[in-house]
């Protein structure tokens, strides 16, 4: 988790705005702070540093895992997956709220290496809750070689 700075998933100016600061320093405090869930952008909040960790040391992953995040939040937690998986594996993001999967692709576009970037799918879903939607949409971005 050190190896991804959760700073770049935040959006700076609504986070400021939350929390009433202008202080650079103050924001980053608050955000590297390890018990505290943040608002990442206009529509999505993103889990504690603490809850991702547990969250992610209850699937056993190794290197060359696809994992699949059903909804989005600030992308924080699919990135940590994704180095965990590493260039074998694959990490994919299926969401119903399009604004969010643009906050992290545009993230991932502007901050994050593009070998890490490699990994990272995100499927924009009309219903994640069903199944057989969610299912096609994500066969529809498969390459043929998978």
């Amino acid at each position: 988790m050190l190896q991804v700075p959760k700073d770049l998933f935040v959006d700076m100016a609504v986070y400021k705005n939350v929390i009433k600061t202008e202080d650079d320093n103050e924001c980053l405090k608050s955000i590297y702070y390890y018990a505290k869930a943040l608002r990442a952008s206009e529509t999505q909040n993103m889990s504690s540093t603490e809850i991702a960790a547990a969250q992610l040391s209850l699937i056993p992953l190794n290197s060359d895992d696809r994992i699949l995040f059903l909804g989005v939040k600030g992308g924080y937690i699919q990135t940590v997956a994704a180095q965990i998986v590493e260039f074998q594996g694959q990490a994919w993001i299926g969401s119903q709220d399009n604004q969010g999967l643009q906050h992290v692709e545009d993230v991932l576009t502007n901050h994050v290496p593009t070998i890490l970037r490699q990994i990272i799918k995100c499927v924009l879903v009309s219903n994640i809750q069903d199944v057989n939607q969610s299912k096609n949409r994500l066969e529809q971005r498969f390459d043929s070689t998978e």
